[in-house]
């Protein structure tokens, strides 16, 4: 039982770390996308 609970522990914080990163990614894409509107609106 506790072997069960420990590996679907782990899938939880594995998941939980894949979506935070994924979510960072996307975060660095939308700013660097709204850097690259500011910087050509100008232009």
């Amino acid at each position: 039982m506790t072997d069960t609970i420990d590996e679907n522990m782990v899938i939880n914080s594995a998941g939980t770390v894949t979506n935070e990163i994924s979510c960072m990614n996307a975060l660095t894409i939308c700013m660097g996308w709204s850097l690259f509107l500011i910087f050509l609106i100008p232009y």
